[in-house]
């Protein structure tokens, strides 16, 4: 008889501990974060202090403020977010030392990108991971999101598997199955299936990657006030070494997080095309509060879903307006719509209208390698994700009013 699947908790404020990880939060202790200290361990473990670009500073400043005040780390969280900023930090020294050795990078002129770009839980992932499979295709895979520079002496060529970075995301991946079943189940990772390129602006430390991670509400609004060009500049920076590692036709690009910014957007990539997939408000908020708090309760052993659905509930709001707002002001040139019905429906026809419109490869030969792909990469394969509105303090009404405009132009009800 067959193992019933996975189901993931709604008991958001008791998440799951392995054991080790109980113990480990109970005996450590949680330290302040002090920026001046990071930095210096990060240039003295690089050997030089040539940063790519100086515009983390004052997100990260302005991070660790949030990190201190609201974030309320465990031993745990703060052991990992001390990785990820080190990470980062590490990230934009070595592009400062490749873009020194090799300059002319940074003049290599992109493939056109082909951006994914839709309320996360709207089929962005299955799309993106259709268009990766088509000939000529330059999607950025999980250990390169994460890491994005190669190392000295990773030079172009050669088997990309065997860059010791695939390695590295492998094992994180398998950590991150046993610290959070949960969140693995919702958001499974995969070192070489396609990821989102948010994950690179995190390095600057200028992304929505830590309010998706913690409770930093401080440094979401300080963020929100900025200018993210210099972020997407950074973006732009470490495509161009993808590329000259792996050179590609076209750019496949995927994250919800570019929603808020598509203005900027297609001023750095002004020759990128936008599709932007579609799903009811309703469904998609407290889906993706569901992943929110699980990713805040590996991080926190005090989670209130409440208030991750009042953070991300006002978030999502404003990146709908914002995306709309860029939409009319092109009056949609550069746009090509999708809807997650018709997506989860008939897959291989709404990608057959996608190319057409794009410009992309399509063929039966295509079509006949994307429905083997389609049979082996189903839904629901680490678990079933369990959520409801009612948890995070939503309800469908409420949504249903809040979102309104947006469900009745593109006929989501």
């Amino acid at each position: 008889m067959a193992r019933p699947p996975h189901e993931t908790s709604r008991d958001y404020a008791n998440p799951y501990r392995p054991l080790a990880v109980r113990l480990f939060n109970a005996l450590g202790r949680v330290k302040p974060f002090d920026l001046d200290d990071l930095v210096a361990a990060a240039t003295r473990s690089a050997g030089h202090e040539r940063f790519a670009s100086d515009a983390f500073r004052e997100p990260l400043a302005r991070l660790i403020e949030s990190l201190h005040s609201t974030a309320k780390l465990s031993p745990i969280g703060r052991f990992m977010t001390a990785q990820h900023i080190a990470g980062g930090l590490a990230t934009n020294l070595r592009a400062g030392e490749l873009f020194t050795r090799h300059g002319a990078l940074q003049d290599l002129e992109l493939a056109r990108p082909v951006m994914v770009c839709g309320l996360a839980r709207s089929g962005t992932t299955l799309l993106q991971r259709m268009l990766a499979q088509l000939p000529g295709a330059r999607a950025i895979p999980a250990w390169e999101a994460y890491d994005p520079i190669p190392a000295r002496g990773q030079e172009p060529g050669g088997d990309p598997l065997a860059d010791p970075r695939v390695k590295r995301q492998r094992a994180a991946d398998k950590f991150l199955r046993w610290l959070s079943p949960d969140l693995f189940a919702v958001h499974p990772m995969d070192a070489l299936a396609p990821e989102e390129e948010v994950l690179i602006l995190a390095n600057l430390f200028q992304s929505g990657v830590p309010e998706s991670t913690y409770d930093v509400s401080d440094y979401a609004a300080w963020l929100e006030q900025q200018d993210p060009t210099p972020a997407y500049a950074w973006l732009a920076d470490c495509m161009r070494v993808l590329q000259w590692q792996r050179p590609g036709d076209f750019w496949v690009l995927k994250s919800p997080h570019h929603l808020e910014w598509l203005d900027v957007v297609f001023n750095v990539f002004p020759d990128v095309t936008v599709i932007q997939t579609h799903r009811d408000p309703v469904q998609t908020v407290p889906s993706f509060c569901s992943l929110v708090a699980h990713g805040w309760g590996i991080m926190s052993d005090a989670i209130d879903p409440h208030v991750v659905g009042r953070h991300w509930d006002r978030k999502i709001d404003r990146m709908l307006t914002r995306a709309l707002a860029t939409r009319d002001a092109r009056d949609g040139a550069g746009f090509v719509d999708v809807d997650y019905r018709d997506l989860l429906g008939d897959p291989l026809a709404v990608m057959a209208r996608v190319c057409e419109a794009v410009g992309l490869p399509w063929d039966d030969s295509i079509r006949a390698k994307l429905q083997v792909w389609l049979a082996n990469n189903r839904q629901h394969e680490h678990g079933l994700h369990r959520y409801a509105a009612e948890d995070f303090g939503l309800s469908a009404e409420g949504l249903a009013s809040r979102y309104g405009r947006y469900r009745e132009r593109f006929d989501l009800a």
